[in-house]
């Protein structure tokens, strides 16, 4: 425990109180993001989506929900919201609201726009993209209801790089909860490529998948591909395929596909 210039040991009390308190803010980050999928799925977002299916990430730093931490959200919206304007985007806005700071596509197609990202005060991020339509595949054939696995993974893993990058630039130290889900997907079939075919079949057997939380030890020594990899295993395994194709299966190492 640190007091002033000095550390002391924590006393058995302490400690067990420390890991108690450390243990229910775990909870209310899980209860957070929980109602934050739901706000997702009910399409109360802070921006109007575009209908299809949705990939979503949150990252909740634990030190946010303690109150020892805030973001600086004008500095934000001034110059740093850049770093949240997506790479296929062509450029951006952002709008405060009660939560915080959304960045969007600066402009919005008819039906709704196609991804943000959205700053909370207390340091908790969530990013939201369309992830899926329904095409012609081949052109001028049947239509198929397909989520994109290429741009999937390349998203999931910018936006973790990118959320924990961000929280360790603005002082955020410490545990985190990180969560990856995508909705409205059922009757959807991941489309791989067609040198995959045998996995077309698949499709997502239920609306939602939204898969089980992982608890960041430290925000100072995440290893990204070592978070998401599994995540993306187990999404392409929801789809019927062994694993994601876009990390080395040797060395773990993010390794998209070309196009």
């Amino acid at each position: 425990m640190r007091n002033g210039t000095s550390t002391t040991d924590l006393t058995f009390d302490q400690l067990r109180a420390a890991f108690d308190r450390t243990a229910t803010l775990a909870e209310r980050a899980r209860r957070f993001i929980a109602g934050r999928l739901q706000l997702i799925i009910d399409r109360k977002t802070p921006k109007p989506l575009m209908a299809g299916p949705l990939w979503v990430v949150h990252l909740v730093p634990i030190a946010g929900l303690a109150g020892r931490q805030t973001v600086d959200l004008n500095s934000l919206y001034t110059k740093d919201f850049i770093q949240f304007l997506g790479n296929d985007w062509g450029g951006g806005d952002r709008a405060f609201n009660l939560d915080g700071l959304v960045v969007h596509p600066g402009v919005r197609q008819d039906d709704g726009y196609y991804a943000y990202n959205h700053i909370f005060r207390t340091g908790a991020i969530e990013g939201v993209s369309i992830g899926g339509a329904k095409r012609q595949v081949p052109s001028g054939g049947p239509e198929r209801a397909l989520v994109w696995s290429l741009n999937m993974s390349k998203f999931f893993h910018n936006s973790v790089g990118t959320f924990m990058q961000s929280t360790k630039n603005w002082g955020f130290a410490g545990p985190a909860v990180l969560s990856i889900a995508v909705l409205q997907v059922e009757g959807y079939e991941l489309a791989i490529g067609d040198i995959f075919r045998q996995f077309n079949k698949a499709v997502s057997d239920r609306p939602h998948l939204v898969l089980p939380e992982v608890w960041i030890e430290n925000l100072d020594t995440a290893d990204i591909d070592g978070a998401v990899r599994p995540l993306m295993d187990m999404l392409w395994q929801a789809f019927g395929a062994e694993r994601c194709l876009d990390f080395d299966a040797t060395t773990g190492v993010f390794n998209p596909r070309r196009p």
